[in-house]
């Protein structure tokens, strides 16, 4: 019984031989995937943004010959995106997308001298074209505008995928003296001519000054507070029309010859509403039984205004006044000479007198001494 025993335990052991054998070897082809792991093409995928070697090669170029030097990087399109791996399976479909994109970037930036797509900017940025120099009106209301784009995609971004950011704000500071004047929608100084206007929703910031004075013209620096902060700088220019009458303060004029006055407004940010005439603190009326006169203004940048009154008659002469709209008026004095000849008359800037037959013979006796 011992002897059979034996045999039989000796038998399971060999019975389990095979058994365990098979529990124990490597699974069948493991050994032909070792030996073929080395020259497997697939890589292994890489997290975070690396440099393709490949493409990115040194460049010898020709003298005189434009040089183009490249540098492929992969996946940049994953640096936003935080490491952290309860955070990386949230947000693999906006990496992945990311990473597509940038892996066309190289062939894009190639493309891009004709192509007419403009391309996406991120972060805040000013638009120079609505945030130009002023030029105000002395005593008018002055309004400078700071417009700033992508302002809200630093303030709203909070979902779990997409970084945070710290609320962005706009500031306005006068460079004179360094003083910051508002700050968002609210106004950071005592002088209540300032005020910060933005309207919600909107990309406009923009600086109100009441009454601006010469002393407001200088420098005004619109701020953005990203780390640098970020800065546009607008000029303010508060001028003061000034307004001439060419050939004044006085002018001669013939009877019956055609009285011209023109009255001309410089420094004006804008031209003026309207200039009318005064004579002798009358407003002229172009339509009185006097007629023959008119009056011509040519707006612009220079205004001015042509007085034309035909016929000149002594009952003409007087003073003569041109009141712009937005300056000071200007006055000149007009004499209608009835073939008198007045003892000055103004030529050229310079008093012209006439000469006595007397004078004559002096200047002569002179120029005969000279001579001699």
């Amino acid at each position: 019984m011992v002897s059979l025993s034996t045999v039989s335990s000796a038998q399971r052991e060999l019975g389990k031989g095979p058994a365990n054998a098979s529990a124990t070897a490597p699974p069948a082809g493991s050994a032909d995937n070792a030996i073929r792991g080395a020259s497997d093409p697939r890589p292994t995928p890489r997290t975070g943004p690396y440099f393709d070697p490949v493409a990115s090669k040194n460049v010898t170029a020709l003298l005189g010959k434009t040089a183009y030097l490249n540098c492929r990087v992969k996946n940049l399109g994953n640096k936003t995106y935080t490491a952290a791996s309860t955070r990386q399976d949230s947000c693999r479909e906006p990496m992945e997308g990311a990473s597509r994109v940038s892996g066309r970037g190289i062939d894009n930036a190639i493309r891009g001298a004709s192509d007419s797509r403009l391309t996406l900017r991120t972060g805040p940025y000013f638009d120079p074209v609505a945030s130009k120099n002023v030029t105000a009106l002395l005593g008018k209301t002055a309004y400078l505008n700071c417009r700033v784009k992508n302002l809200g995609d630093q303030t709203a971004s909070q979902s779990l995928c997409t970084p945070r950011f710290i609320n962005m704000q706009v500031s306005w500071v006068r460079h004179r003296d360094i003083h910051l004047l508002t700050v968002g929608r609210y106004t950071y100084t005592s002088d209540q001519r300032f005020r910060a206007i933005h309207l919600p929703h909107t990309e406009d910031w923009t600086l109100q000054i009441k009454y601006p004075q010469h002393r407001d013209s200088g420098i005004y620096e619109c701020q953005i507070s990203t780390t640098p902060h970020m800065s546009h700088f607008i000029h303010l220019n508060v001028v003061e029309p000034t307004t001439e009458i060419i050939g004044g303060p006085d002018l001669y004029i013939d009877r019956g010859s055609t009285i011209n006055l023109t009255c001309v407004v410089l420094y004006s940010p804008e031209p003026p509403a309207y200039i009318f005439w005064n004579h002798n603190d009358a407003i002229i009326s172009y339509d009185s039984p006097r007629g023959g006169v008119s009056v011509v203004t040519e707006k612009g940048e220079t205004t001015t205004s042509f007085l034309l009154i035909q016929q000149a008659r002594p009952s003409d002469s007087g003073t003569y006044q041109c009141n712009p709209s937005n300056a000071q008026s200007k006055s000149i004095v007009v004499h209608v000479l009835n073939g008198e000849y007045p003892a000055a008359m103004q030529r050229g800037g310079q008093a012209f007198a006439p000469t006595s037959p007397t004078h004559c013979l002096v200047l002569v006796a002179c120029l005969f001494i000279a001579l001699s």
